[in-house]
């Protein structure tokens, strides 16, 4: 089973979390976040993540080892675009499954959230797989969902699922949103954080996007905005957290009256997928190195077994 996370409300096992928006709005997301890491990430390794770029925002996880080698899921291609030169939580969840991502980091001497728009018809010129997902780098991480999410992905009867979220970043065809939105959702409007599709499908999203105006400096977020309407129904929101799950509750104490409550009702469902170490004279002889690791740490635990309590180093 590996990790996996339960949507209490709806009854879904989303595989891709996200936690958008700056650090006031997403306390919860972020320690979910925390937690999860604590279980799949080594405790002798680390990264760090600060959203805002300020040392008090700063946000240290221990690191999940990856799973090699990395393969593509089929039929799928996962892209994240990215200015940061060390690997983000997406990236670490995903090779920590054995999954390949493809990263790319733009030519632009400064990062601008458009740019993703450019990037992606980039991308999707020469892409061959059927299907692909796009998430962003630092503020999402997957689940064990991820290795099943093509077959899920397949059932929704759409071809072009983003992320939905409680908040309406930018106001952008409000009353539309609300019109279509599932009576129960708690989450309505798109969030350009996640999205997956059918590969040509959104080559023709993508060329629609490129010849749309944006609005003010709200990036590739107002351009899918404005352009969604005109696929829908083709295109869908994730209303009941099927592939995607928010992890922002929106309590921001300097502006209670701007964002809308979201409660997280989640629940971390977990078991190692690893076998414990084996035994010494279970290790194959052709791997030496790993045999004596695994002989000089128990020589050294029994070693220390021996020593009185107080001799033993903390």
């Amino acid at each position: 089973m590996g990790l996996r996370i339960r949507n209490l409300d709806y009854g879904t096992h989303p595989s891709v979390l996200h936690h958008a928006g700056g650090d006031l709005i997403c306390r919860s997301g972020l320690e979910l976040k925390r937690r999860c890491f604590d279980l799949i990430g080594d405790p002798r390794q680390s990264f760090s993540f600060s959203k805002s770029g300020k040392l008090s925002a700063l946000q240290v996880y221990r690191r999940p080892a990856a799973q090699t080698p990395l393969r593509r899921i089929p039929q799928l291609a996962i892209v994240t675009f990215t200015s940061f030169r060390s690997p983000g939580s997406a990236e670490l969840s995903l090779h920590h499954l054995g999954v390949e991502i493809d990263v790319v980091r733009p030519r632009a001497a400064k990062w601008d959230h458009m740019l993703k728009i450019s990037l992606m018809k980039e991308y999707l010129e020469a892409l061959e797989t059927d299907y692909v997902l796009f998430l962003d780098s630092h503020d999402t991480f997957v689940t064990s969902d991820i290795l099943g999410i093509v077959d899920a992905f397949k059932k929704l009867d759409c071809k072009l699922l983003f992320q939905a979220d409680a908040l309406d970043w930018p106001a952008c065809a409000t009353e539309f949103y609300d019109r279509i939105a599932a009576k129960d959702a708690a989450y309505r409007y798109l969030c350009s954080g996640i999205f997956m599709g059918e590969t040509a499908f959104l080559r023709r999203v993508v060329a629609r996007a490129v010849e749309t105006a944006p609005i003010g400096d709200y990036g590739d977020q107002a351009i899918y905005k404005q352009v969604f309407p005109e696929f829908h129904p083709e295109a869908r929101l994730d209303y009941h957290c099927e592939l995607f799950q928010p992890l922002t509750d929106y309590r921001d104490p300097r502006r209670p009256d701007r964002f809308a409550a979201a409660n997280l009702n989640l629940e971390i469902q977990y078991r190692p997928d690893r076998e414990p170490p084996p035994d010494v004279a279970s290790i194959s002889p052709r791997d030496p190195v790993a045999a004596g690791r695994h002989l000089l740490d128990r020589l050294l635990a029994s070693a220390l077994a021996r020593l009185p309590e107080t001799w033993r180093p903390s």
